[in-house]
């Protein structure tokens, strides 16, 4: 995690928050997690979290914020879509897939977050979740 400052705030043109950011990133290929992809190393900005005001920055902040850091953003597959899986099932065959990385290879599967942040409080948290693509997870054995 990297706390960004000031002169990134003025060049994201986001004025709403206070410079008080960190952000997650997902690091690819190389030898991160055996580089199953085959990628060549490489970070991916995930989310950013503003510290000051406690909470996750919606998907447009983020999609700007990539583009003022110059880093890539992790692939999106369903940008505010009005229709999308609503079952288990349905989420499964969705995340059964072949990497947009790489479509030589299966994705480990999607990670589902609302295009705005949403505090779920079952789980305490803010609302995402995962859902394994089950030809990557027999690869793995």
């Amino acid at each position: 995690i990297w706390e960004v400052g000031d002169d990134v705030t003025d060049a994201l043109g986001i004025v709403k928050y206070e410079p008080d950011f960190s952000h997650m990133n997902s690091g690819m290929g190389g030898k991160v997690q055996g580089n199953k992809l085959g990628l060549a190393t490489n970070f991916y900005l995930y989310s950013i979290y503003d510290i000051s005001e406690g909470k996750y920055l919606d998907a447009e902040y983020l999609r700007d914020a990539a583009d003022g850091l110059q880093i890539p953003l992790v692939p999106i597959l369903m940008w505010n879509e009005a229709e999308f899986p609503s079952t288990v099932d349905e989420w499964v065959e969705y995340a059964t897939r072949k990497s947009v990385l790489n479509p030589e290879r299966w994705a480990e599967g999607v990670v589902v977050r609302p295009m705005v942040d949403t505090y779920e409080h079952l789980l305490g948290n803010h609302l995402s979740f995962k859902v394994i693509n089950n030809l990557w997870l027999l690869e793995e054995k």
